[in-house]
């Protein structure tokens, strides 16, 4: 049997807690410890206090039981309440004040955005897939069929694709226009270590 809900994790000295929600709040908490852990847990506030004190040193509770369909909101009034207080930070391991949007107002690090771009290196979808994606967004199905942009947008449009600058592969020095070379060219260069 699940228990949906809003828990609360927190350090055993110094109080500081994590809240989140779930539709099967034990499963969820299986989750965490598996996560913290493995190394691999979202938050790296948590993650660290984690690292330095030990699954013994915090407790898990829950805050309150309720309905599938309200713990987002449940969970969002307790995420409003911490992000009330002057130093939020101080008192709780929350990242995100968003429990919808976990990176609303939020960017990845450089050092992220590295990692996930070579991840997707070189990766592919199957031409089945392709084909799928092709038909899924030809004639009706596509949320522009029918309708035209308006002269003034074209015009703008072109203006802001003209305005970019040519842009030179680092890898194996090609060059060519800004946005086929951003979108195409620099993802999948053959030559990129």
């Amino acid at each position: 049997m699940t228990t949906p809900g809003c828990y609360k994790i927190t350090h055993k000295v110094s109080g500081k807690f994590y809240v989140g929600s779930s539709v099967d709040i034990h499963n969820r908490w299986k989750g965490h410890i598996n996560d913290l852990n493995k190394q691999q847990h979202s938050n790296s506030h948590l993650q660290a206090s984690w690292n330095k004190h030990g699954e013994d040193a915090f407790d898990f509770e829950i805050l309150a039981i309720c309905p599938e369909g309200m713990v987002r909101d449940v969970e969002q009034s307790y995420l409003d309440e911490i992000f009330s207080h002057p130093n939020p930070r101080s008192i709780a391991y929350n990242i995100s004040k968003d429990s919808t949007a976990p990176m609303q107002g939020r960017n990845h690090t450089e050092e992220s955005r590295h990692k996930m771009a070579k991840i997707r290196t070189g990766k592919t979808h199957a031409e089945e897939t392709k084909r799928k994606q092709s038909e899924s967004a030809k004639g009706e199905n596509n949320p522009f069929y029918g309708k035209t942009h308006a002269s003034e947008t074209i015009n703008k449009m072109s203006a802001t694709q003209k305005s970019k600058p040519d842009l030179t592969c680092p890898w194996c020095g090609k060059t060519g226009g800004y946005y086929g070379m951003k979108r195409n060219h620099m993802n999948n260069c053959k030559h990129r270590s």
